[in-house]
């Protein structure tokens, strides 16, 4: 099913249509940050908080809710504001509304599930050898996944 979105009804919608790096652009983050809080648009100032609290809420699990490039070239997170929802009021999707229990039983699912990921890649990154030589030689000197028979791993059992 296609997303499609609705800023006809926006006050501001020459800005956030517009060209200006903080017009367009954050728009469209808005709108696919809709479907993944389940809001089907921001429809008043109450909705405006909500989406601002919701997208807030889900960032550590899933990451950041609108990149941004520095000055500095460096590309970075960054959490939407208030102001920028409230400019956006009148703005609607064809997205499947949550409830707030509703959003609250996938933010415990998105956790565990970053949760899980992070305990794999420790996990993984235990078993990473560099440089070291297996019990029988083969991997001298070269990054490797590890399957525990090496001679550090024998060290570390005894």
């Amino acid at each position: 099913m296609s997303l499609n979105w609705n800023a006809s009804k926006c006050a501001e919608k020459d800005f956030i249509l517009g060209e200006d790096p903080n017009g367009y652009r954050v728009t469209q983050c808005i709108i696919f940050s809709l479907m993944d809080v389940g809001m089907r648009g921001i429809l008043g100032e109450d909705d405006a908080a909500e989406f601002v609290r919701r997208t807030a809420e889900i960032a550590p699990a899933r990451g950041g809710t609108m990149m941004q490039q520095m000055r500095e070239g460096e590309i970075v997170d960054r959490p939407y504001t208030l102001e920028e929802a409230k400019l956006r009021i009148g703005l609607t999707t064809n997205v499947s509304p949550m409830t707030r229990r509703q959003f609250a039983a996938k933010l415990k699912k998105v956790a565990e599930a970053a949760q899980e990921r992070a305990a794999e890649e420790w996990a993984a990154e235990e078993l990473e050898c560099e440089g070291h030589e297996s019990l029988d030689g083969a991997h001298m000197s070269e990054t490797v996944f590890c399957d525990g028979s090496c001679r550090k791993h024998e060290r570390r059992a005894s």
